[in-house]
């Protein structure tokens, strides 16, 4: 089953020591399956790295590779746009269940393509009819 890989979810795969037992049992139980990144997630980790740039350099540039390594490897990531269809449904979200603008993007991404939004997030999400799955409930 394809997944929307949410940014908690994808940023906690950089630090599989930190992210918790049911996540990396849940991440490798997904082997050969190609994970979907939003190009809003991509926003934010950019955004997360360019703000740690004049504070830690090294940190900074250790999360440039990371990221390059996302997007480089359309085996592994599959990385959706926002096109209208998305762009609309997100503005929907946003008016009928106040969702975030970047989680409205994200929900709306998971719906017109038919994905399930793996996130620990799932409060940020409710009411806008995506499937959802907790990968740090993962239990298999």
């Amino acid at each position: 089953m394809p997944y929307l890989l949410d940014t908690v979810t994808l940023s906690a795969f950089r630090r599989p020591d930190k992210a918790g037992p049911n996540l990396i049992r849940w991440q490798a139980a997904q082997r050969g399956t190609i994970g979907c990144v939003s190009v809003v997630t991509l926003n934010e980790l950019r955004y997360g790295m360019r703000k740690v740039e004049e504070r830690d350099p090294v940190f900074a540039a250790h999360l440039a590779t990371w990221y390059s390594q996302i997007v480089s490897h359309p085996d592994q990531f599959r990385i959706l746009s926002v096109d209208r269809a998305i762009a609309e449904l997100a503005a929907d979200f946003r008016a009928d269940h106040n969702t975030p603008f970047e989680d409205s993007l994200i929900a709306a991404t998971a719906k017109v393509h038919k994905l399930t939004l793996a996130t620990r997030n799932t409060a940020d999400f409710e009411g806008c009819g995506i499937d959802i799955l907790n990968p740090w409930e993962f239990d298999s």
